[in-house]
């Protein structure tokens, strides 16, 4: 896959949901805006970028990965609690890709980790291990 490839889907992945066709949960005034987020979209540092882009990831891993990249460190997050279906409307694909692409990507040493939240919602964040200079964010 080329790097263009890549590159457009981090832009649809850092674009505001409302930008995506999704709607946009209410969020308090003040909170949505931060010095992580300016202009509508999420800063990233160059060292993870780079790392991201190198990574081998697929469009819709990359998808995946800077969509909760966005909603956890980009919102001043801890986590970021969806269900399958949910992710699926986010990144224009069924849960049944989406599933796969989730589990490829929270296996051993994998950029993200979740957890089971209740029957259908799964709490996902970046893995701190895998970002380079996570104590500088």
């Amino acid at each position: 896959m080329s790097e263009q490839a890549d590159f457009r889907g981090l832009v649809n992945a850092l674009r505001p949901p409302e930008q995506m066709g999704v709607s946009k949960r209410p969020v308090k005034p003040g909170k949505y805006q931060s010095d992580i987020m300016k202009n509508g979209y999420t800063r990233v540092p160059h060292e993870l970028l780079e790392k991201a882009i190198s990574s081998g990831f697929s469009g819709r891993q990359h998808d995946l990965f800077w969509l909760v990249w966005r909603e956890t460190e980009g919102r001043h997050r801890e986590s970021f609690a969806a269900s399958l279906r949910e992710l699926g409307q986010r990144l224009h694909a069924g849960k049944g890709v989406v599933s796969k692409t989730v589990l490829g990507m929270s296996g051993n040493g994998g950029p993200l980790l979740r957890e089971q939240s209740g029957m259908k919602k799964q709490v996902f964040k970046v893995n701190p291990d895998w970002i380079p200079n996570a104590d500088n964010l």
